[in-house]
């Protein structure tokens, strides 16, 4: 997905930015601008499914709530649960957030390390003579 900076955007009707759900399809019906409000005039592919409004959306409409996720999510990482008990005593939708945000910080942990991988490999390469 590419990055944007939504307080500066241009794009946000192209990208459907205010775009509403007013319809969800039924069972083996394709969705389409149909059944949106102000529909992004490009299709946003997110998790293969396809999309007529920005994906990050949810982000600007809930702050508050992605605010708490990430603190609880925080707190996981270091090994704290936010309910008494164990893995199996928490909410079924937390823990698949959580496994969500795990995947993508791997994600992004691996393209880092391949960023530099390519960085390294650029200093060391043909040609570049080795700091001792």
């Amino acid at each position: 997905m590419p990055e944007r900076q939504c307080g500066t955007c241009t794009r946000q009707k192209e990208w459907g930015c205010t775009a509403k759900r007013w319809r969800t399809p039924d069972p083996g019906e394709d969705d389409g601008p149909e059944n949106w409000i102000r529909p992004s005039h490009l299709v946003n592919e997110f998790d293969g499914e396809q999309l007529y409004s920005c994906p990050r959306q949810t982000l600007r409409e809930e702050p508050q709530s992605w605010s708490r996720l990430l603190m609880l999510y925080g707190m996981y990482l270091k090994g704290h649960l936010p309910n008494a008990g164990a893995v199996v005593d928490q909410s079924n939708v937390l823990i698949q957030s959580f496994r969500i945000l795990d995947e993508a910080n791997a994600e992004c942990d691996q393209e880092l390390a391949e960023q530099e991988r390519r960085r390294q490999s650029r200093a060391v390469g043909p040609g570049a003579t080795k700091r001792r």
